[in-house]
């Protein structure tokens, strides 16, 4: 994981030598998030997301952008009816390094910016931290005791979109899809049901 990280830091830097200029911004929000195979459905787990978003100005309306993140993610019962989920509850707290392009449209002329923009790209993440509290399935198929068969490594694909709201302040919304399962249960022969990690991000962007 080092190299790669490495890898694309050199190229992110090398970059805006080709560049018309770098940006910044501070990233705060929120995530709703759940996971497939859980046996829990709806985006019912709330936390935390956070971090750094360099910038490279590729073209006029096209960036190329890296962050580092904080994300908290996992699932949870039914927020207003708990008592109709099983009893299941993970939160996964990760670092996050999400890669990505970015396209703007809708030009303000008189403040100088692009309004929308567009995103897309990959995200690669180390497992910091885990809680689970499964009181639901039976014992040799409780979350608790297969959390040290998790993969620490998480790579994603995400989507999003966003409004600049004025110079320094924007809002952005993103759905984030792990590509790998965070449990494999067929391959490490479980008991139990895969695991596979999605959710949503609402943030506020202060730029720099």
């Amino acid at each position: 994981m080092r190299c790669w990280l490495i890898e694309v830091l050199l190229v992110f830097f090398g970059t805006q030598m080709y560049a018309q200029g770098f940006g910044a911004r501070v990233i705060l929000g929120l995530n709703a998030s759940q996971i497939a195979g859980d046996q829990l459905a709806g985006f019912d787990k709330v936390g935390l997301s956070g971090g750094l978003q360099g910038t490279v100005f590729l073209t006029e309306k096209f960036d190329l952008n890296v962050e580092f993140l904080y994300n908290e993610k996992g699932s949870r019962p039914d927020i207003f009816n708990g008592t109709l989920d099983p009893d299941i509850h993970i939160t996964l707290r990760y670092i996050e390094l999400p890669v990505f392009v970015t396209v703007q449209d809708w030009l303000d002329e008189e403040a100088g910016y692009y309004k929308a923009f567009g995103q897309a790209g990959l995200s690669v993440g180390r497992l910091m931290s885990v809680s689970t509290a499964d009181r639901h399935n039976p014992d040799d198929m409780r979350l608790d005791d297969l959390v040290d068969h998790f993969n620490n490594t998480d790579v994603s694909w995400l989507v999003g979109f966003g409004f600049r709201l004025s110079q320094r302040w924007a809002i952005s919304f993103r759905y984030t899809r792990s590509l790998n399962l965070l449990l494999n249960a067929k391959k490490q022969e479980l008991n139990t049901f895969s695991l596979r990690p999605y959710f949503l991000s609402f943030r506020g962007e202060y730029i720099l």
